[in-house]
């Protein structure tokens, strides 16, 4: 049975990505169509069909990444309040995984908004065959490392001030994925904070607050909030040894490595964001601070006492009305203080039996004790996406011609968006 559960996963993984990558060319397709369509119409006609079939691709990769893995979306903080709102937001996260892009389709698509998602991505994505040149036309914005060309990103950002052109710009303002396997960065920022007389982190690298800032900015007066999103997956701490490992990427989530997210969403109004830069650099980086302390139940097994989540867990619990009555006590008895100034008193060092600290990573009990609320996705929101192209695949596979249709798409179509992305120098 286990061979059989393994060999569906490997199935399922490269069907996944088979149909993500070979629908490429009719994506392509009816972009084409619709542009033609939309030329003499103003631009926030066109970017209104077009975050409708951006909705449609994100909805389908979705369906592989959320629908057809059974992963379990578990959200925190504001987010029961901003999914009934529809709003023009920066949405910043940490970014420790291929899958974070992922993760803000999960939090955009709850709140109807997955198709106006916006990203500030570096520039060697251009290199993705079609993609690459279709995530600038709808409205992405790629920055080189190393090389930050401050004019182009402005420019790009002008689009997007469009008073009909509703948008969420996605930051990782850490610019660089948290991987432990690769410590020298880890000390970099560390030193990088110490030498500044910031607050080194344990979790999180430092961010980077130049583009950030320059997004908040120019798009004052057209944000509505900033989304400051923490996140932390399941698989990310050897919980036999308390050790932290590089958190599940794209293949292992397509595999189902990964059960279950945790997503904290606090909603900040733009009114209370710094309107320097110097204060907003170190407004950012106390905010990475409150994050740093957010996450630290989930990567150490334990909620001390200057930890928000553990002081909000009150409110939260009457909030959701999610807990059975044993649940509640369960809660009221692992919130005694231990000897060691922890708030689980079972969780002492005195516990450890030949180093094994497994008992520690029980994630339903931090999820309940941080007020933690599964947010399952229907099946409306993806099997629609699933169908519709997987019906266009059938179409382009039916005939010669259509095949033939299909290699042109994707030869001419990949050399000439190439040519156009370096012409255009959009970076």
């Amino acid at each position: 049975m286990k061979k059989l559960i393994e060999l569906y996963e490997y199935v399922r993984y490269g069907f996944g990505c088979a149909m993500l990558l070979g629908i490429t060319p009719q994506y392509l397709g009816a972009w084409l169509v619709w542009r033609g369509i939309t030329l003499p119409l103003p631009a926030w006609v066109y970017q209104w069909g077009d975050d409708h079939l951006y909705s449609m691709y994100q909805r389908l990769v979705l369906f592989f990444f959320e629908t057809c893995t059974g992963v379990e979306v578990v959200m925190y903080g504001d987010s029961e309040d901003l999914l009934t709102k529809k709003e023009t937001v920066l949405y910043f996260a940490n970014h420790q995984s291929t899958v974070d892009w992922v993760v803000a389709d999960m939090v955009s698509v709850r709140a109807n908004s997955i198709g106006h998602l916006r990203y500030v991505m570096k520039n060697t994505l251009q290199l993705l065959p079609l993609y690459g040149w279709y995530f600038y036309t709808h409205g992405c914005i790629y920055v080189k490392r190393g090389c930050f060309n401050q004019g182009k990103m402005m420019q790009a950002l002008d689009y997007l001030k469009h008073p009909k052109i509703p948008s969420w710009l996605i930051i990782f303002p850490e610019g660089t994925r948290f991987h432990p396997s690769t410590p020298s960065a880890i000390e970099k920022s560390k030193e990088f904070a110490c030498k500044n007389n910031l607050t080194p982190l344990q979790h999180l690298l430092t961010p980077k607050h130049k583009g950030m800032w320059l997004a908040v900015e120019h798009l004052h007066s057209k944000l509505d909030a900033l989304y400051d999103v923490s996140v932390f997956y399941e698989g990310s701490v050897d919980t036999r040894t308390g050790e932290r490992r590089d958190a599940p990427q794209l293949v292992d989530f397509l595999l189902g490595r990964c059960s279950r997210v945790h997503i904290k969403v606090r909603r900040i109004p733009i009114s209370q964001v710094p309107k320097t830069e110097e204060k907003f650099k170190t407004w950012l980086h106390e905010t990475f601070v409150e994050k740093d302390a957010l996450l630290r139940p989930f990567f150490t097994g334990v909620i001390d006492s200057s930890c928000e989540l553990a002081s909000r867990n009150e409110s939260q619990v009457d909030r959701t009305n999610s807990f059975s009555s044993t649940q509640e006590l369960d809660a009221q008895n692992v919130l005694r203080t231990s000897k060691s100034g922890s708030l689980y008193p079972d969780l002492d060092s005195d516990n450890v039996v030949n180093g094994d600290v497994s008992f520690k990573y029980n994630y339903n009990r931090l999820s309940r004790q941080c007020g933690g609320v599964t947010s399952p996705l229907s099946l409306w929101a993806t099997v629609p996406s699933f169908l519709v192209f997987g019906a266009s695949c059938v179409v382009m596979a039916w005939s010669p011609w259509t095949r033939r249709l299909f290699w042109s798409l994707l030869g001419y179509g990949t050399l000439g968006t190439y040519a156009w992305l370096a012409v255009r120098n959009v970076c």
